[in-house]
């Protein structure tokens, strides 16, 4: 479907919009139909501690603050980049990636829209042995309602929070506050745990 072309003044949209970003993940979608791109804004603090596994690249753009982002290695251990204001960041397509946003923070993210073959998923890891806690794989049709429903679901759920392998229980996310070290990483350099 062919549309006209779009033009908006992104500093203006957001100040028209701030109300509508809340926790957990506090996104919201420039537009949604007639483009081939998911094109969203989020907004700090969110209050995740899922990782999102995407069959599209994901490209960050961090208008206002300073973020984290947590990824996964093939290895299994954990690395975090802190994404600087102005700063574009790009996240390969299958890594699975916690971006956690401070109070105050504006970011843009650009990702292509799915195809029917093409699931996205959240999953949880344990943090006291590393097992998978739990997972989950969906066809991404609202990024802004699935996303916040599959963790609201998770965070509800005693049952989902809590490891078959070791019995530990899962926190909720609370909102997402940057530690005082995360001066010394960015700028691409990252950070192991």
């Amino acid at each position: 479907m062919a549309i006209d072309p779009v033009i908006l003044n992104l500093r203006s949209w957001i100040s028209d919009n701030a109300d509508h970003f809340r926790p957990p993940v506090g996104n919201k979608e420039l537009w949604k139909e007639g483009s081939q791109f998911i094109f969203m804004v989020s907004r700090g603090p969110n209050a995740r501690n899922d990782f999102h596994i995407s069959p599209s690249d994901e490209i960050f753009y961090q208008l206002t603050g300073d973020i984290r982002v947590d990824y996964r290695r093939e290895d299994g251990r954990t690395e975090s980049v802190t994404v600087r204001e102005g700063d574009v960041f790009l996240m390969p397509a299958m890594v699975p990636h916690c971006p956690m946003r401070p109070e105050g923070t504006w970011g843009a993210v650009i990702q292509r829209v799915r195809t029917e073959q093409e699931p996205d998923c959240l999953l949880w890891y344990c943090k006291s042995c590393g097992d998978r806690l739990y997972e989950t794989w969906f066809g991404l049709e609202d990024i802004e309602v699935q996303v916040t429903a599959t963790i609201e679901r998770f965070n509800g759920s005693a049952e989902l929070r809590t490891c078959t392998n070791c019995g530990a229980v899962h926190d909720v996310a609370e909102p997402f506050v940057m530690p005082q070290h995360a001066d010394a990483v960015g700028g691409g350099r990252r950070e192991s745990r």
